[in-house]
């Protein structure tokens, strides 16, 4: 088996690269108090965001409060109907770095079965409160009742990656969620090892990951990708990836054998 497709998003040098929002995300679009995310023709979600005035990055509220392109990015390969009902529908679904809430709610809007918005405490409000006006927003169209009923079945857990799961989150013995969600999880390095970790705890024989990434720094991020590809088989979508913002990939992840995952 060929696990090596990740390496196609390392193709070309660092500094050759051309195209908006190097960074990952537009600071006029997310000093705005919403990004709003067109879900269809009739629906429109109106995602409030909570940059602080500082626009520091290192802050939590600056990191997570608001919607990344690569979240953007993973709302739309989800709403795409065949990637909708491959990898969401009917699915238990968990957000794993969930943020402003915005990709666990597209996941239950596009008929999840479950859908847990999982992030540090300080965001539990952000995430309710985008969660509430989704819910609004698809009742005042009148025509979505799939997603209504996804979006009742969708609640918020903290959860600091590396840890033990909250008691909440715990499925059934021996059961592991569907799909696991990631958008841009790869900002900080300090966080790649606790990330690794909370991987190596959620991922089921069964379980698909598809996770949303920008590139930034190679001599970090291929580190990642090596350690992360002995866990999951990897591979890039072709049809999302580098398209909509510039070096923002989707990768999809299933685990490579049945076995316990070794540390």
């Amino acid at each position: 088996m060929d696990n090596h497709g990740w390496r196609k998003i390392f193709h070309h040098p660092e500094g050759t690269r051309s195209g908006p929002s190097k960074l990952g995300i537009n600071f006029v679009v997310a000093s705005a108090p919403t990004r709003p995310y067109k879900f269809s023709t009739s629906t429109t979600l109106p995602i409030a965001q909570s940059l602080d005035s500082s626009h520091d990055l290192s802050q939590c509220m600056g990191v997570g409060a608001v919607v990344w392109d690569a979240g953007d990015l993973l709302c739309d390969f989800m709403c795409h109907p065949a990637n909708s009902q491959q990898y969401i529908h009917n699915k238990t679904v968990l957000d794993l770095g969930s943020g402003t809430g915005v990709c666990g709610i597209v996941a239950a809007a596009n008929g999840a079965k479950q859908t847990w918005l999982t992030d540090v405490k300080s965001l539990k409000g952000l995430n309710m409160n985008n969660l509430n006006m989704a819910r609004e927003a698809f009742f005042a169209a009148g025509d979505e009742p799939a997603a209504v009923r996804g979006l009742e079945n969708t609640d918020f857990a903290s959860y600091w990656w590396g840890t033990e799961l909250p008691e909440e989150l715990h499925l059934a013995e021996n059961k592991f969620y569907d799909v696991i969600i990631a958008s841009d999880d790869l900002y900080d390095d300090d966080a790649f090892p606790p990330l690794l970790a909370s991987l190596k705890l959620l991922v089921g024989p069964t379980t698909t990951v598809l996770f949303s990434y920008k590139r930034r720094m190679d001599s970090r991020e291929v580190p990642f990708f090596e350690k992360l590809s002995t866990i999951l088989d990897l591979r890039v979508d072709t049809h999302f990836g580098d398209k909509k913002y510039n070096e923002t990939y989707i990768v999809v992840g299933r685990r490579l054998h049945t076995g316990p995952i070794l540390s």
